[in-house]
């Protein structure tokens, strides 16, 4: 069986095959197997109403209406992020020990809020979601 140089393959350049070689892929056949860690589909904006509680990865399109810095009995510190949404329904997003989250959103700034929902005390919350500026690149495929 005739062995198949990656250079060739792929026709690259030899920084990029020394980066596959640093996460140990010199073959065509380590190359099928680098497959991403996780797939989210970020193409189904949702409303808030709209959520649903099954555990997967959902997006929504919201406005930041409040921050709150919160300190707990423990020291610790808990960040909560009030959204609304273009149906005027809201969302709270919390961080726990995450301070620079304060500085990097802004209040009346629109967000996609990416991350997994849940239902805490009759209102739907996330739990250290990712915040994508609305302002962010749009593929072709309309995933964030």
């Amino acid at each position: 069986m005739e062995t198949i140089n990656l250079k060739t393959l792929l026709k690259t350049t030899q920084p990029q095959l020394d980066k596959l070689a640093a996460v140990g892929v010199t073959t065509p056949e380590q190359i099928l197997w680098l497959l991403p860690r996780a797939y989210e589909d970020r193409t189904q904006i949702k409303t808030i109403q709209d959520l649903l509680m099954d555990g997967a990865v959902q997006t929504i399109k919201a406005k930041i209406t409040k921050k709150s810095f919160i300190p707990t009995a423990r020291g610790k510190k808990l960040i909560e992020i009030q959204v609304l949404d273009e149906h005027e329904h809201k969302a709270t997003a919390r961080f726990l020990n995450m301070t620079y989250i304060m500085r990097s959103v802004m209040v009346d700034q629109r967000y996609y809020i990416v991350g997994v929902p849940q239902f805490d005390k009759g209102q739907r919350t996330y739990r250290h979601p990712e915040f994508v500026p609305t302002q962010a690149t749009v593929g072709d495929d309309g995933a964030i």
